[in-house]
């Protein structure tokens, strides 16, 4: 009974978590991780990785269960789609949840002499767990971040820039922690304690805030020119199935609609045109336009690249380096007789209208770090293209906006978006969203964006932030693998 408790807790952690990131409701960043605390702190350590397995499990289930929306794009019988689409789904989770263990197990295992050290370790590790995510070969998946929750909330959100979005993870762990111990002393009634962790909370959460509040009223002012982003309306199949000329009419259509002189760059959803660029798909849009970058096809020896690139010169280009599996990679394709696209290896600016901007691609824009060669190269806004209308009605339109929000913080730079049936949008340096569409329809927007030659610390230091976890990771795992070898060769001895 006392173990059902605790796995009933863990599941209401993973519940807590999920919703911080896939409502409005993000102040339950800031304790939804408190009955997974207790799950850690109260049982043995094999209970406590039993209930951490299942919060994470039924944390990252809930967060890729917009999945299940993609039953009716398969050609299939609907109890066969919908089958695949659970299977899909509980297979990401176990395998996330199967991540994040990985990282957190030495935290739980090791018999730490403070509650506080725990809570440090536990912290350290569970955001080591999100960036493993990340770097993890062929199977990457970075989609559930806890730090995501608070990408409405500008002014918290800004320690992301000093060492990542993990470090801001690592904060918000530790005020959970705090929390719990909170709780834990009104339990025992311990006055004292009560108020002392309650002060050791309020200071950190107060530090926070005024350091974030500080760092975006000294920021520099940079240059600023008007832009547009311009979203298309074909939703799923639909946009597969128009043809150049379709999308040229629309896309035509929305950008004879922005008044003169208010954008100097216009942006385009993800494989607007579906084809290479050509001198025919130029002349097929308005003549006395501004500079348009948009997204289509770009093909190099034979391979095909999902790519980003200036209407009017397509020599500069940023090919997309991180592929959706089956949407637009198919593994073993050349066996199973499948067409695909190939991830670039290169990571390069768009040079258009004397200046240098960073890129990013639908799913590219949910990985921290693959932005920093082309911060450090010059990039001086984020051009940011999606075609999100796979994800229909559900919350994974609002997952992924939040991580490009996220991406404006960390470097320091305004980012605009553009998605096809949305969300379309300019956020700001600071991470405030200042202009957006979030409807399907076809439509553009306008706005001031402020350009930047500033570093972040992040964008100087990358990741370092993980290096401490990684190597309290690294030593628990071989030190136990020594000891194990160990207790191995002594057994074979005395036999």
């Amino acid at each position: 009974m006392q173990s059902l408790k605790y796995m009933l807790l863990a599941a209401v952690s993973g519940v807590l978590t999920a919703l911080s990131q896939t409502t409005q409701s993000w102040y339950l960043a800031f304790f939804c991780i408190v009955p997974l605390y207790f799950c850690i702190f109260y049982q043995n350590v094999k209970n406590a990785i039993k209930c951490f397995f299942l919060s994470m499990t039924v944390y990252h289930g809930i967060m890729c269960s917009f999945l299940l929306t993609l039953y009716d794009y398969l050609d299939l019988p609907f109890l066969l789609m919908l089958a695949i689409c659970i299977i899909v789904v509980a297979a990401i989770a176990l395998l996330q949840s199967a991540i994040m263990l990985a990282a957190v197990y030495p935290s739980i295992k090791t018999p730490f002499r403070s509650r506080a050290a725990k809570i440090v370790a536990f912290s350290a590790c569970f955001s080591l767990g999100q960036f493993f995510m990340e770097i993890v070969p062929y199977l990457s998946f970075p989609w559930a971040k806890l730090e995501n929750a608070l990408s409405f909330q500008p002014v918290l959100l800004q320690s992301a820039a000093l060492f990542g979005g993990g470090f801001t993870a690592f904060l918000l762990l530790l005020l959970n922690g705090l929390t719990a111990c909170l709780f834990e002393a009104l339990y025992r009634e311990n006055v004292k304690r009560t108020l002392a962790i309650s002060a050791v909370a309020a200071v950190g959460l107060s530090l926070v805030t005024v350091c974030g509040a500080w760092y975006m009223l000294n920021k520099t002012n940079g240059q600023t020119i008007p832009v547009a982003a311009v979203q298309g309306s074909q939703e799923g199949l639909k946009k597969n199935s128009q043809t150049t000329v379709q999308a040229a009419e629309e896309y035509s259509a929305l950008i004879s609609q922005i008044p003169e002189n208010s954008a100097e760059l216009v942006l385009l959803p993800e494989t607007a045109f579906p084809c290479e660029l050509s001198e025919n798909v130029v002349n097929m849009l308005p003549n006395d336009t501004p500079d348009i970058v948009t997204g289509c096809i770009y093909e190099s020896g034979g391979k095909r690249y999902n790519c980003l690139a200036p209407l009017r010169c397509s020599d500069s280009v940023h090919l997309k380096q991180v592929l959706v599996p089956l949407g637009e990679y198919t593994p073993f394709f050349k066996l199973s007789g499948f067409t695909s696209l190939t991830p670039s290896k290169t990571d390069d600016c768009i040079f258009v209208g004397g200046r240098k901007y960073a890129a990013s691609i639908c799913i590219e824009s949910i990985y921290s770090s693959l932005l920093s060669k082309q911060i450090s190269d010059g990039g001086s806004m984020i051009l940011m293209s999606t075609n999100d209308s796979w994800f229909k009605n559900s919350f994974a339109r609002e997952v992924h906006f939040r991580h490009s929000i996220l991406r404006a913080v960390e470097y320091d730079r305004s980012l605009l978006r553009s998605g096809n049936c949305g969300i379309s949008a300019l956020i700001d340096r600071n991470g405030f969203v200042t202009a957006a569409q979030y409807g399907k329809q076809g439509t553009f927007i306008t706005a001031n964006a402020e350009l930047s030659d500033t570093r972040t610390p992040y964008s100087v230091w990358g990741n370092i932030f993980q290096l401490p976890a990684l190597l309290f990771v690294i030593r628990f795992y071989v030190l136990t693998a020594v000891i194990k070898l160990i207790k191995y060769f002594e057994n074979r001895r005395s036999i």
